[in-house]
C-alpha cells in the first residue's frame, strides 16, 4: 500500500491546529477535519466519515483523562447524554450510508451543517456576554422528579430537564451519525446556550459523548462497507490527540466568550468555503 507523505502530513498539521481551538469550546474538531479531509484527498466517500471516527477514537482518550483528573465530568449527567446520542448515532449512519453518499448532496450538507454550528456557536457567544463565568469543577451531581441538578465548586446550581435532554441527545446523535463526527460539537453549543451551562462543566462530558458515539459509528461505517483509512486515521488521531490535550490545558486560562467566538468563526468560514468549492465543480 502506499503512502502519501505529504498528504499525512498535511492531515496531521491540520488536526493539530483545529483540534487545538475547538476542544477548548468542549469539541473534537472532527466536523471541521472532515471537509479538510474530503477536500486534501479529494472525495464525499463514505469512507471519510468512518476516517474522522478514527480519529476521534485516537485523539479524544488522553484528553478525557485530564477531564476525569479534574473531576470535570459527572457521571449521571454524562450517562445520559452518552445513551441518547448513541441510539440517534445509529439512524444517522444508516442515512447516511443510504441517502447521502452523493457528491453534490454531501458536501451541501457539509457546508449547511457548519454554517447551522457557526451561527448556534455566535448564539451562546452573545448569551454569554451577560453571563461570564469562572472555572467550574461539579462537585455533585443529583435528580429530582424532572430534572438533573449539577452543583459546582463555585456553589452554583444548574438544572435540566431530563426528558428535553435524552429527545436533543437522540436527535444529535442522529445529525452526528449522518455528518460522520461524536456530536459534541452540535451538543456543546446547545448545552452552553440555551440550556445554560458553562464551557468548563460541559466539556468534558461532551468529548465523552464523541467517543462512544465515534466507536458505534466506525463500526457501523465498516458493516455498511465504508471501513476507515487507518493511515489517514492514524495521522489525524496523532495531530488531534496533541492540539485536544494542549486545549484542555490552555481552556481555564481563556475567557469562555472568546473560546466560543474563535470556534464560531472557524466554523463559519470552512462552511463557507465547503459550499462555493462545490458549488464551482
Amino acid at each position: 500500500m502506499s503512502i502519501n507523505l505529504p498528504q499525512l502530513i498535511e492531515l496531521f498539521m491540520a488536526a493539530l491546529a483545529i483540534s487545538f481551538i475547538t476542544s477548548q469550546g468542549g469539541i473534537s474538531g472532527a466536523y471541521l477535519l472532515l471537509p479538510i479531509q474530503s477536500c486534501i484527498l479529494n472525495t464525499v466517500n463514505p469512507v471519510i466519515s468512518g476516517t474522522n471516527l478514527l480519529y476521534n477514537l485516537i485523539s479524544i482518550p488522553l484528553s478525557i483523562h485530564e477531564y476525569f483528573r479534574e473531576r470535570r465530568i459527572a457521571a449521571s449527567f454524562t450517562s445520559i447524554l452518552v445513551i441518547g446520542a448513541s441510539a440517534g448515532a445509529v439512524v444517522g449512519t444508516w442515512l447516511r450510508g443510504h441517502y447521502l453518499t452523493g457528491g453534490y448532496t454531501f458536501s451541501y450538507f457539509m457546508g449547511a451543517v457548519l454554517l447551522a454550528l457557526a451561527a448556534e456557536l455566535i448564539l451562546s457567544s452573545t448569551l454569554l456576554i451577560r453571563r461570564v463565568r469562572t472555572y467550574e469543577t461539579v462537585v455533585r451531581c443529583s435528580r429530582d422528579k424532572t430534572s438533573l441538578v449539577i452543583t459546582t465548586n463555585k456553589s452554583n446550581t444548574y438544572r435540566v430537564n431530563t426528558i428535553l435532554l435524552v429527545i436533543i441527545t437522540v436527535l444529535v446523535g442522529m445529525a452526528s451519525g449522518a455528518y460522520g463526527i461524536g456530536g459534541a460539537s452540535i451538543l456543546s453549543p446547545i448545552l452552553i446556550g440555551p440550556m445554560g451551562l458553562p464551557a468548563y462543566i460541559v466539556s468534558g462530558p461532551t468529548l465523552m459523548v464523541t467517543l462512544v458515539v465515534s466507536l458505534i459509528g466506525v463500526l457501523s461505517y465498516a458493516y455498511l462497507g465504508y471501513p476507515p483509512d487507518v493511515i489517514n486515521g492514524l495521522s489525524m488521531g496523532l495531530g488531534g490527540m496533541i492540539g485536544i490535550y494542549l486545549g484542555t490545558i490552555t481552556q481555564r486560562r481563556l475567557p469562555e466568550r472568546h473560546i466560543k467566538l474563535t470556534v464560531a468563526a472557524a466554523t463559519a468560514a470552512m462552511g463557507i468555503y465547503t459550499i462555493l468549492r462545490v458549488s464551482r465543480i
